[in-house]
Order: structure tokens, then C-alpha cells, then sequence
């Protein structure tokens, strides 16, 4: 065979896979429910499941780095029916800024050049955040 005629026939393989799998997954997800007791009729109604709103981290301005002693992050997302119910918390080495409702935290204490890893946590409850829906995610920068 020639090699346009492999990359074809591995090209069908690949879509049949991948058609193969989204169809088990929504059909895995189906729910059937009866109109009637005779069962003559079935109505099909697909489940659909809402994604969280997922959390952005970013530094400020886009920066992946800094040669200061401190780093700005700024976090967008989360899920909560108002945004002002959010509730913002990081941890990088020694710092944890408790629970704060602004999405831009400056983390300090970057002495040694290299790689550091914030955590970030967002919750929805802005009375008592420890007992909200918290979400998490890392987020890694560079002290040069």
C-alpha cells in the first residue's frame, strides 16, 4: 500500500473511534421515560450536565514571572448565582491570604529565584467560605 492509502485508512479508524465513543457517552446519558403504562410510546430525553464555571488564573497583565519579591495573580470564575457571593484564597509556600472577596491577590515573600505554585480556591459562600462549594486549581509562576 502507499502511504496516502495508510494515512486514509487510519484517518477512518480514528473518526470511527472517536464517533464510536461520543455516542456511548450520550447514550449512557439518556434517560427514557414511559407516557404511558401500555408502553406503546416512549419519549427519549437526553440529561445534559451543566460544567461549573471553571477558574481563570492568570497574572496580571498576562505575566507567567516576575523579578520581584511578589507576584499579582488575578482570578476570574467560579460558580455562584451572584458574583459578589464569591470568595477568593491562596496558598504559595508560607502565604495564605485567608478568604478575600477581590479576585487580584499579591502573593510576597519570593526571595529564592525559580519555580513557585500557587493554590487557588474560590467558594460560593460569602459568609461562611470554608462551607461553600469550593472549587480549586494550581496555578505555577517563576521568580527570576
Amino acid at each position: 500500500m502507499k502511504s496516502g492509502t495508510v494515512n486514509y485508512w487510519v484517518g477512518i479508524i480514528i473518526l470511527a473511534s472517536a464517533l464510536s465513543f461520543s455516542c456511548g457517552y450520550i447514550f449512557s446519558h439518556t434517560d427514557i421515560k414511559k407516557d404511558n403504562p401500555d408502553n406503546s410510546k416512549t419519549a427519549l430525553n437526553l440529561q445534559t450536565e451543566q460544567p461549573k464555571n471553571d477558574i481563570s488564573i492568570k497574572g496580571k497583565d498576562g505575566a507567567t514571572c516576575t523579578t520581584s519579591n511578589e507576584f499579582v495573580i488575578v482570578i476570574s470564575g467560579g460558580h455562584a448565582d451572584n458574583i459578589e457571593d464569591l470568595r477568593y484564597r491562596v496558598f504559595c509556600d508560607d502565604f495564605d491570604s485567608k478568604w478575600v472577596s477581590n479576585g487580584t491577590i499579591t502573593i510576597p515573600g519570593l526571595d529564592e529565584p525559580g519555580a513557585y505554585t500557587a493554590r487557588v480556591r474560590v467558594s460560593d459562600n460569602a459568609k461562611n467560605p470554608n462551607n461553600g462549594d469550593i472549587q480549586e486549581k494550581t496555578f505555577t509562576f517563576f521568580k527570576l
